[in-house]
């Protein structure tokens, strides 16, 4: 029997969140996999959400994200996550990135601990770099 694993990414741009939960073999499971089921190591979707949550929502005039936005942010990933357990899945690994608005806030650990605190993820602030590699990838 394969081992599945289910990966979670959580991609929290400016204006949108996306959330979207993967699932695919684990790294042990591609280690004994046959050639001949190499197509088997490829991922699927099986749960997605996209909200447009505005984070930066009133960001550029001070470089801090408003307390509305967070609040609006915490509630989309807790409903997302809500409804992703609900239905049945579970999360064995969380990918959750976030890109310019937070790498350019003046509260960037405020708003990753509020979010941390009120849904469980614990996010990772991409540098351009970083992001500009992601992309890339696809």
């Amino acid at each position: 029997m394969t081992n599945l694993l289910n990966f979670l990414v959580i991609d929290l741009g400016s204006s949108a969140i996306r959330f979207e939960l993967y699932q695919g073999p684990s790294n042990n499971t591609l280690n004994n996999l046959n050639k001949d089921l190499s197509f088997l190591s490829k991922p699927r979707s099986i749960f997605y959400r996209r909200f447009r949550a505005r984070l930066a929502d009133g960001f550029y005039q001070d470089n801090i994200i408003k307390k509305e936005s967070l609040d609006r942010v915490i509630g989309y990933l807790q409903s997302a996550k809500k409804d992703l357990l609900e239905e049945g899945f579970r999360i064995d690994q969380v990918a959750a990135v976030t890109t310019s608005v937070l790498r350019d806030a003046i509260n960037q650990s405020e708003v990753i601990e509020e979010i941390k605190i009120g849904t469980g993820f614990e996010f990772k602030v991409l540098s351009g770099q970083e992001e500009a590699e992601l992309i890339s990838v696809g």
